[in-house]
């Protein structure tokens, strides 16, 4: 990986990123190697092995005194191939719990920058004044109750409960 970095510095990587990123394998029985390097770019990965490659292809004959290395086929760095580990159930799993945890830290947010008082212990510790008032809590039926009771029922004519002078 060494002189692959040397002898093409455009790719930007050190010997140590390339080791980590390709993988070589061979099929049963046979002479034939493949190489595969996992980038986020297709054109750099096919240049990297495409590198490597031609590196190996000169350095083999001095490391094994074997002289009949060939390349079966290179890496063609102008397609532009499907995206690799797909996986739509752990991408929503995933975009899933992100959501949940980006929701919880926004309630936490805003409880935090609430700064309303709800208690009288709160007015008079912050505030240092005593309190004079306070209006509790109406729920929704005690509402609907005494709107209940403060409508006036129609009434006809001589009907009502007080009379007038004038009657």
């Amino acid at each position: 990986m060494n002189k692959v970095v040397e002898q093409y510095p455009e790719l930007g990587e050190s010997p140590s990123q390339i080791a980590a990123k390709i993988s070589v394998t061979s099929a049963n029985n046979s002479q034939v190697m493949n190489l595969v390097y996992e980038d986020i770019s297709y054109t750099k990965a096919a240049s990297v092995v495409n590198a490597v490659s031609t590196v190996f292809k000169e350095q083999i004959p001095n490391i094994m005194n074997v002289d009949n290395i060939t390349i079966l086929s290179e890496a063609d760095p102008t397609l532009s191939p499907a995206p690799i580990n797909i996986n739509p159930v752990m991408n929503m799993l995933i975009s899933f719990v992100i959501s949940l945890l980006l929701a919880i830290g926004f309630i936490f947010l805003l409880d935090y920058l609430d700064d309303t008082l709800k208690t009288e212990v709160e007015i008079a510790e912050i505030m240092e004044v005593p309190v004079l008032a306070v209006v509790g809590r109406i729920s929704r039926k005690e509402l609907k109750r005494s709107t209940r009771s403060k409508a006036i029922p129609k009434q006809k004519a001589g009907e009502s409960q007080y009379a007038s002078l004038h009657q």
